[in-house]
């Protein structure tokens, strides 16, 4: 209340890092009030003047993000002697984000929309296996089974273009095949039992956990995580337990890759 009605004066945080004493602060006042409360950090270790901030609150798009529309308020953290830009914090989504920006790494937005997007896609598709690659601030690239696509994209593209709509970045939707451009070098085996209404596939426990990828022959069939034993349950009526019921009825080895 007193920094809000001009006037100076020094207050006391005790914190591990500079940045970390900015965000006792979030939650407790509005974004835009923060700069107006605290315009300068003076970290102290070992009683002596390790760092200092500053902060400064813009309208502007955060780094790693190009498209004019994805403009917001940002409150940039410098640091005072060299200027250089150390943290943006924001809004993205619902969420309050305090991002690390560093030069000759993947842009700290890209990093966060990678985030979000994997939350989105589990949250609509809990047992869609995917990964994403964000090929550009403002495009990204679904990898999924060719079977799953048309969950992903929905009917007429619902799905897919709600999605878009919400994170603000442009969505393509591929196939692992497109992904792969050579053959895996690391071959695990599988031990396949063929059941009443079940293809049930075995690797080695210690894959437990662990997405693979399995193969037909040299044919890529899907990605699963295996269980803590090392099991795959596959149900004959889905469209990859019709293929691996194909592959071993045609005498096709089935095995498994990182």
């Amino acid at each position: 209340d007193l920094r809000l009605a001009g006037v100076g004066m020094i207050g006391v945080v005790h914190a591990t890092k500079p940045i970390d004493a900015i965000q006792r602060f979030i939650g407790r006042v509005e974004l835009g009030m923060i700069p107006q409360i605290v315009d300068t950090v003076i970290f102290i270790r070992a009683g002596r003047i390790d760092k200092v901030l500053t902060l400064e609150y813009k309208v502007k798009v955060p780094s790693g993000m190009k498209e004019e529309d994805l403009a917001r308020p940002v409150i940039e953290v410098r640091d005072f002697e060299t200027g250089e830009l150390e943290y943006e914090i924001y809004t993205y989504g619902e969420e309050i984000s305090v991002v690390p920006v560093k030069r000759g790494e993947k842009p700290p937005a890209i990093k966060l929309a990678e985030k979000r997007l994997k939350q989105e896609i589990k949250k609509f598709l809990p047992d869609v296996y995917t990964e994403v690659e964000l090929v550009s601030p403002h495009k990204a690239v679904i990898y999924a089974d060719e079977f799953d696509i048309p969950t992903i994209i929905g009917k007429k593209g619902k799905r897919i273009t709600e999605i878009e709509k919400k994170l603000g970045i442009s969505i393509d939707v591929r196939s692992f095949e497109e992904k792969m451009v050579e053959m895996p070098k690391e071959k695990i085996a599988v031990e396949v039992e063929e059941k009443k209404k079940q293809i049930v596939l075995r690797v080695s426990p210690d894959y437990a956990k662990k997405p693979l990828k399995f193969f037909g022959g040299e044919q890529y069939v899907f990605t699963a995580t295996p269980s803590k034993k090392g099991i795959v349950k596959v149900n004959k009526n889905t469209p990859i337990g019709r293929e691996l019921k194909r592959l071993l009825e045609a005498g096709i080895e089935i095995w498994a890759s990182p």
